[in-house]
């Protein structure tokens, strides 16, 4: 009898523990993108957060595990913005990079409370920048990911 009621509990909890454990939206986890993809997501993040069309973003790995850059100029007076990027799980975070110096450079990685929450989805081949500001309210862009270079 105890040994059918373990089994029962088992059988019940096992499903829940495996959707826990693979769900990768946790703070703090570390993403499993491929490295095309981060990219590709990083450009798309950079485009929403700065109001840019994603075809003049450039993105690129860099030396620092899991960290990426992009860059692109600015059509309206040539000024070049830099922003890195890392992943916890679907959260992006991010932070300003100097230019020129680029990757080197780097203002602070946007964790406070009050900052922006920043997450993606990627399904389909459709990807989908969300930002929630600390208000609440949220704008959302999506892209066809075959689109951007």
């Amino acid at each position: 009898m105890a040994r059918r009621l373990l089994m029962a509990i088992a059988a019940t909890l096992f499903p829940l523990v495996l959707l826990f454990s693979c769900s990768n939206s946790k703070l703090g986890e570390v993403s499993t993108l491929d490295e095309a993809s981060a990219l590709k997501i990083c450009k798309a993040a950079t485009a929403t957060l700065m109001g840019r069309d994603v075809q003049i973003m450039t993105a690129e790995k860099i030396k620092d595990p899991g960290v990426y850059h992009v860059f692109y100029d600015r059509p309206s007076d040539n000024t070049r913005w830099g922003f890195l990027y890392k992943f916890e799980g679907d959260r992006i975070i991010w932070a300003g990079a100097e230019m020129p110096s680029g990757p080197n450079g780097k203002g602070r990685w946007r964790t406070h409370p009050l900052d922006d929450k920043i997450t993606y989805s990627f399904r389909n081949n459709a990807i989908t920048i969300t930002e929630v500001f600390s208000d609440s309210s949220s704008n959302s862009r999506q892209f066809n990911a075959a689109d951007i270079k």
